[in-house]
């Protein structure tokens, strides 16, 4: 029991890689579509469906036959992550239906709004990469890293948000654009609570006593680590002037 609670572990890891490739695969559909890549992610969106129903029955079984409460808190963990990475693996079949309504109907983003959408996309990736790092090492380190680029990417949406809102005023952007634009940012802003999740859990492993909702409060509020991390996170990811007060 003790060697498959390992390994269940790393294949949830790389379960994760995959979920993070298939966002990455996908966001390159709206530079430029490819039905080639719409194959590979929905080919890969299922292999991330089942495997999510076979880890779930798979840690259901293993649980009665683990006898430690430390392992049997691990497998816990465990269930809560997987659901939240087949979660993150459906947006990218969301994004690439987006990005094929586009090319559909010869649609494409202004200037500025390509622009605000890259620094996202690097933003999304970087919590991704996070996220499949630190379920793969366990790494409470790389954990407590991932709810300040959560942070940071609200704003960055909320930004976003703000600025397609002058761009529509201004007749710079069409309201179907808009609703895209808008798919996306919400998107975006479901990936990274899905992230955040998961650390959370990760973190839950390194503690005793964890009460979320006490972490999360004391980390955005309390914490000079957290706030370290949001400044750094927000000038590398900088659309404006981007300081936690």
């Amino acid at each position: 029991p003790v060697l498959a609670l390992s390994q269940v572990t790393k294949s949830v890891a790389e379960m994760a890689k995959a979920a993070r490739d298939n966002v990455t695969l996908s966001l390159e559909q709206f530079e430029t579509y490819d039905e080639q890549r719409t194959e590979i992610i929905n080919s890969r969106e299922e292999q991330i469906d089942r495997f999510t129903d076979n880890a779930e029955n798979y840690l259901i079984e293993l649980s009665h036959h683990i006898e430690t409460e430390p392992e049997n808190h691990q497998i816990n963990v465990l269930m809560q992550c997987t659901p939240n990475i087949e979660r993150i693996g459906d947006y990218a079949t969301n994004y690439d239906e987006l990005a094929q309504r586009m090319a559909a109907s010869d649609l494409k983003f202004s200037e500025g709004a390509q622009k605000e959408l890259s620094i996202i996309s690097d933003a999304i990736g970087e919590i991704l990469r996070l996220t499949a790092e630190a379920l793969g090492t366990g790494s409470e380190e790389t954990a407590r890293r991932i709810e300040p680029l959560e942070e940071v990417i609200d704003g960055l949406a909320d930004t976003i948000k703000d600025n397609h809102v002058r761009r529509l005023q201004e007749g710079r952007c069409s309201i179907e654009l808009g609703f895209i634009l808008m798919d996306i940012l919400n998107n975006y802003e479901r990936i990274s609570d899905h992230c955040s999740n998961v650390a959370v859990a990760i973190l839950e492993l390194s503690h005793d006593s964890f009460d979320t909702h006490e972490y999360l409060n004391g980390m955005k509020f309390q914490s000079e680590e957290f706030n370290a991390l949001f400044n750094q996170f927000a000038k590398k990811y900088a659309l404006v002037s981007h300081t936690r007060l």
